[in-house]
């Protein structure tokens, strides 16, 4: 596929969730954005994804194709459940965090990046993926430093991206990204691990 923009961080298996309470804070805004031009002229936006989220996000899935799909998800998966929807949407924005891509004037979620701190102390592992429209236009590598400049004020050091080796296109967006990197290939998956506490994460910032 022209322009695959994914990258997959394990999900796991939907459970009971308790919705958190709202953030108190949003890292100081720093998940927010007016409109972003993009080098083709689309203008986009990006905000933190909230728990009214979670049909949007559904219809977001279906809207995918297999084959994004199972770059996400590492296999098919052609409907998200509301269990999983829930639990991708009731973030307490500390250990796990995710922003949304929308258009002007649209709710309707395009993108998506996340991570999650699987231990204090260690990286915070980052998956992302785009409507197949989207793909390979520059959007995946703002909601990176989107992600880099909220995880460095939460005092996170390192993220780290399990991805498939045929994705060359998410790979290529990581060598060409402003943080130190390094990569471990295996033979189902390239582990990527980026270090954010050098860099710069406003490089791509351009709101307007």
């Amino acid at each position: 596929m022209n322009g695959t923009l994914l990258a997959s961080a394990p999900v796991a298996a939907p459970g009971r969730v308790r919705e958190p309470a709202a953030p108190a804070f949003d890292g100081a805004g720093l998940l927010k954005t007016g409109a972003i031009e993009l080098g083709d002229g689309l203008r986009v936006w990006f905000r933190p994804i909230r728990p009214d989220d979670a049909v949007r996000l559904q219809e977001f899935h279906q809207r995918l194709s297999p084959e994004s799909q199972r770059m996400r998800f590492f296999s098919p998966m052609r409907e998200l459940s509301g269990g999983l929807a829930r639990r991708l949407t009731r973030l307490d924005f500390q250990r796990r965090v995710a922003v949304v891509v929308c258009l002007p004037g649209d709710d309707a979620i395009r993108g998506v990046a996340r991570y999650e701190l699987v231990r204090d102390g260690g990286p915070a592992e980052i998956a992302f993926v785009m409507e197949d429209d989207l793909q390979g236009r520059g959007v995946g590598k703002i909601m990176l430093h989107l992600l880099a400049r909220y995880a460095r004020y939460m005092g996170i050091t390192h993220l780290v991206a399990d991805v498939l080796p045929e994705n060359q296109h998410m790979l290529a967006m990581f060598e060409r990204c402003d943080f130190p990197r390094s990569a471990v290939w295996a033979a189902e998956s390239v582990t990527v691990t980026l270090d954010i506490s050098r860099g710069s994460c406003d490089k791509h910032m351009l709101a307007g």
